[in-house]
């Protein structure tokens, strides 16, 4: 279409649109004043059975808003995703907004669904007997319960400001989306910009029909005459919902107003919306403290004695009301040109006697508050750190931010137990005063450190309807941050629980395939497969009546030496691993005693035995160290190559990257054999388009005396041609420099590219890479790519083993390939310790860890939908048998090992305690070759009790020390064993309550 032809299609719509404009208008000018309730009536009746019900179940035919501030600050715009999102986490949709054919013939126009909208919306979460856990509703985002409460002067000068006739009592069935003065100059402003296209055309708009533009239309703004149509025909269809008289709701159109205008956005704050939000937010001034002060203002005298507080109420309200423009520029920067209106306006409100001249005189005098004058909202307290898991919970599920979390119109029925979660944080909080201490039964705390350094976590589950539900979230820490399910945590021998699991399930599988396969004989089996050979040794002796629990409790009675006088391969070397006590080291527990004293030495060996046995039970793996032509050879050598490779690469990466040219080949000449030919190829590696002068001068820096005498003109010609960078490869040029090639090859790269990022050079280095290990390609090499080989083939296998664990709920991407995670290395979680003893206390099953009972999505609106989240038949992820081993053995750990403080604590065998400790001592240690340490830093102490209660409950409980602080402890896990011990009277009563299924004793709802 060519630009005049653009040009008259426009000019032909603009004056459609003005003609059917002026014939509406002029429509509602006779409706007023002749037949104006008969226009009401038809008017109302249209919009009668517009209506919405909650119903059960999931329905259809709601149709949901599009991209208004309102509609998306709140959520509703997003509601079809949301509830998908929900379904997909195990949500139910219980109820949902029904819709009647009127009220989606209205929307299906354009227009706004009539209905009264909240004044006030956002995040609420409520513990499971009703009682408040969070409301992210601001207290000073208050809202005008009705005119009533409206102080007359900020009323009526809204009104004057904006909408002079809109409480006008002569016109009882007025439609407040019209005013006739402010609509005709506006129509004729338009008619006048269909001639000419630069005529700017005033709004003309109502309050009325402003609260439908800042609330509901595409980014609060009216940018086509259609825009501004549906505009009016939304706010009239809402006038008459509830009936012919509107007298009543434009009462109500004036107070929806002063609740919900755009005041732009205050940092720290966010958007503000609303005169009292307004005042608080960019001024720090409370609505009520101001409220009394506009009192009676037609009457304020020059000596009234409260005429400057007065004055300065005034003059921050109406700089509100004038800056509801641009509220951002007005109150922000162009601070001046809001002074001079508001004199205008001030002058102008005393002249039709709004206020009275003196009161006039002196708002005209104040200086408004600066923005920072408002207190920053207070953090979030530690006693809120339940309702701080149930929005971690929430960001999770429907994939928000904090900040647009809080402001969604979102009611949440918690599952926590309020008054027990309110004393435990009191308990805890009391660990770190020496009067807490001496109240679980010590003298000092251990050591003699601070206790206050040390914050606490506590959690409760309880299983009850298909589903962990959470019944105690309690912490110390300060802010949202969470150690229960925020961070990784070294917890030392909680993880010998995991390996026990994992070890147990192993033995558990090889009984399974014997008995499908037959029992073989013992040299059969793998030499390393010891955990396979003692399984076919105990099926050959054990009679036909033998069942799983007793294999199980034979391999809990299995002997393992805790001696630390033996070096294990593992992890790409030679470790050799140490007890917490050395009264251990001679010892030769059974695996039930290891356990329960957390020995750890058995530990490394039952680690070593279960990963040899998931890396050659089934024969592959030897088969291809045993064939040099195996197709899998390569695929192993190769991956071993390119991750030790980048082991190194980044390594030197750290030691060049910061380093300037000179400082670069000085580091590696310092490295270097220190030869003329080692010199010669590290220059002319770094550097090899420089000059045979530089070189020279290189050597000069680096040879000795007695060297540099030896070498003549001719000798240093020949060095500079002998040793370019192409006469030798990478690998050969590193032996002659006596340096790894690969720190050649990046010393070069950060000279080559001094903006290139650490991304860059990795995408780069395969051929460098595969270069510098060209050697171990070799056939001659057959030893040394079978150690590399078995390196590879223990990181497939401790992958595999992740695999496992992430089954019973450990949270990270991996574990560390080495014997080390059976003593916490890869880390851990008190929530996902919480996850393992829920499915060995529910025999094996895992059950979905709830934190929600209820989302009420829109409650009270056409878009309302309730999602319920019941339990789940559950995912089987280990057999009875081995869970039920695994419990005994925790049991064994209370009655006489490392959590013995626990015994008797919770009373009776209905409450039985099992528990695993541990203690993780997280420090890094700079050591020579020889083994000595150099230096050493501190990261952290934490000490965790993870237990069952009975068979429905369980839980964990960790102390933690970050930083340089750590190296001041001492305490172990026996501080937490005795601290949940003298716990047990708090939790007792959500122990032993009466509340049943996954139902609130009160469904959250803002009053």
């Amino acid at each position: 279409m060519t630009q005049v032809g653009s040009q008259r299609k426009q000019r032909r719509w603009g004056r459609w649109v003005v003609l059917f404009l002026v014939g509406l208008v002029g429509g509602f000018v006779v409706s007023e004043l002749r037949v104006g309730r008969i226009q009401a009536t038809v008017m109302s009746q249209s919009v009668q059975d517009a209506r919405f019900d909650l119903s059960p179940g999931a329905t259809d035919g709601v149709i949901y808003p599009g991209d208004g501030p309102f509609d998306t600050r709140r959520g509703y715009s997003e509601i079809p995703e949301i509830l998908s999102r929900l379904q997909a986490r195990g949500g139910e949709i219980i109820a949902q907004s029904a819709w009647t054919q009127r009220m989606r013939d209205i929307v299906e126009l354009g227009l706004s669904p009539p209905y009264p909208e909240k004044a006030l919306a956002g995040l609420e979460v409520r513990g499971r007997r009703g009682e408040v856990l969070y409301d992210a509703v601001d207290p000073h985002d208050r809202a005008f319960d009705d005119l009533a409460e409206v102080p007359a002067v900020v009323g009526e000068t809204l009104m004057f400001f904006e909408n002079r006739e809109l409480l006008d009592d002569q016109s009882p069935y007025k439609n407040p989306a019209f005013e006739l003065k402010r609509t005709l100059f506006a129509l004729s402003q338009a008619a006048r910009r269909v001639v000419d296209p630069g005529v700017k055309v005033p709004g003309g708009s109502t309050l009325a029909t402003q609260l439908e533009k800042f609330r509901h239309s595409d980014g609060g703004l009216t940018r086509t005459p259609t825009d501004k149509l549906r505009q009016m025909l939304s706010a009239s269809l809402r006038a008459y919902a509830t009936g012919v008289d509107t007298m009543a709701h434009r009462q109500q159109v004036l107070v929806d107003y002063l609740n919900s205008f755009p005041l732009g956005a205050v940092p720290g704050y966010g958007e503000v919306h609303g005169l009292a939000s307004g005042l608080w937010a960019w001024f720090g001034m409370d609505i009520d403290d101001l409220a009394p002060l506009l009192e009676d203002v037609r009457a304020v005298t020059a000596d009234d004695p409260q005429i400057q507080a007065r004055a300065e109420a005034l003059a921050h309200t109406v700089a509100l009301l004038i800056a509801t423009r641009r509220p951002n520029a007005l109150l922000g920067e162009d601070r001046d040109v809001l002074d001079a209106r508001m004199d205008f306006e001030l002058g102008q409100m005393a002249e039709v006697g709004l206020i009275s001249r003196p009161l006039a005189l002196a708002a005209q005098r104040v200086t408004l508050r600066p923005a920072e004058s408002r207190l920053p909202r207070p953090p979030l307290r530690a006693e809120a750190k339940g309702a701080g898991a149930v929005r971690r919970t929430l960001r999770e599920a429907l994939g928000k931010g904090d900040y647009d979390l809080d402001r969604m119109d979102l009611a949440v029925d918690a599952t926590l137990d309020v008054a027990v979660q309110q004393a435990a944080t009191e308990f805890l909080q009391a660990l770190r005063t020496p009067a807490g201490v001496e109240a679980i039964g010590l003298r000092r705390f251990p050591g003699g450190a601070d206790p206050s350094q040390v914050h606490y976590s506590l959690t409760l589950y309880e299983r009850r309807g298909g589903a962990n539900r959470l019944r105690v979230h309690a912490e110390t820490a300060p802010g949202q941050f969470s150690y229960n399910d925020s961070m990784k945590l070294e917890l030392g021998s909680t993880a010998k629980l995991r390996t026990l699991v994992s070890w147990l399930s192993a033995i558990a599988d090889m009984r399974q395939r014997f008995q499908a396969e037959g029992v073989p004989r013992r040299w059969d089996l793998h030499r390393l497969d010891h955990l396979g050979r003692w399984v076919a040794q105990w099926m050959r002796r054990c009679d036909d009546a033998c069942t799983e629990d007793d294999l199980m409790a034979a391999a809990l009675d299995r002997t393992f030496s805790a001696s630390p006088h033996a070096w294990f391969f593992t992890g790409g070397g030679r470790h050799r691993f140490h007890n917490f006590k050395e009264s251990s080291d001679r010892r030769v527990p059974t695996v039930r005693e290891a356990l329960a004293k957390s020995i750890n030495l058995p530990f490394v060996r039952i680690m070593e035995e279960l990963i040899h046995h998931m890396t050659y039970s089934d024969g592959a793996a030897q088969a291809m160290l045993d064939d040099p032509e195996h197709p899998d050879r390569q695929r192993h050598l190769d991956s071993f190559v390119m991750r030790e490779g980048e082991v190194f690469l980044s390594r030197y990466w750290r030691r060049h990257r910061d380093l300037d040219v000179a400082a670069s080949l000085d580091a590696l000449a310092e490295s270097s054999g220190g030869t003329p030919a080692a010199l010669a190829v590290i220059f002319r590696s770094v550097r090899p388009e420089a000059p045979q002068a530089d070189l020279d001068a290189f050597l000069d820096a680096h040879l000795s005396t007695r060297k540099r005498r030896r070498l003549d003109a001719d000798d240093r010609a020949d060095l500079y041609a002998r040793h370019a960078i192409d006469a030798f490869d990478l690998q050969d040029r590193g032996y002659i420099a006596s340096v790894h090639p690969l720190e050649l090859w990046v010393a070069r790269w950060i000279v080559s590219h001094p903006e290139g990022e650490w991304a860059d050079m990795l995408a780069e280095s395969e051929g460098p890479v595969r270069e510098a290990y060209r050697w171990l390609y070799e056939d001659k090499q057959q030893r040394a790519q079978k150690n590399r080989i078995k390196q590879s083939l223990e990181r497939e296998t401790f992958a595999r083993l992740h695999a496992q664990w992430v089954k019973l709920g450990f949270p990270f991407d991996a574990l560390v390939p080495s014997y080390a995670t059976a003593l916490g290395s890869s880390g851990d979680r008190p929530e996902a310790l919480a996850t393992l003893a829920g499915i060995l206390s529910a025999e094996g099953v895992r059950y979905p860890m709830r934190r929600v009972n209820r989302i009420w999505l829109a409650k009270d609106t056409p878009y309302a939908a309730v999602v319920d989240f019941p339990g789940v038949e559950g995912e089987r992820v280990l057999r009875p048998a081995v869970a039920r081993a695994a419990l005994k053995a925790m049991r064994g750990v209370v009655k006489r090992g490392t959590g013995r403080a626990l015994k008797g604590a919770f009373g009776g065998k209905s409450l039985m305690v099992r528990a695993k400790t541990g203690t993780g001592d997280n420090r890094s240690r700079k050591m020579t070759k020889w083994g000595k340490v150099i230096s050493e830093t501190v990261h952290s102490r934490t000490a965790t009790v993870v237990f069952t209660l009975g068979d429905r409950w369980f839980g964990a409980m960790t102390a933690v020390v970050m930083g340089p602080e750590a190296g001041e402890h001492e305490f172990t896990s026996g501080l937490v064993s005795r601290s949940l011990a003298r716990m047990a009277p708090i939790l007792l009563p959500a122990l032993r309550t009466g509340l049943t299924d996954n139902d609130n004793v009160v469904t959250a709802a803002r009053p």
